[in-house]
């Protein structure tokens, strides 16, 4: 009972290390923002020959 007790502190400490050294929240985050900016230069691609369309319709 006491070594499984102490196996959890160690699991809990471990986790704590990982974010206190920020490498899993860094790599979480910089992901996160590359994805958005995927997204916005995606739109931004659509809205540009959406616009090139329409300019050439009219």
């Amino acid at each position: 009972m006491h070594g499984r007790s102490n196996g959890g502190r160690d699991d809990g400490s471990k986790l704590s290390a990982n974010y206190a050294d920020g490498s899993n929240c860094a790599n979480y985050s910089s992901y996160e923002s590359l994805r958005s900016l995927n997204h916005i230069a995606t739109l931004y691609i659509y809205r540009k020959m959406i616009d090139k369309l329409n300019m050439e319709d009219h």
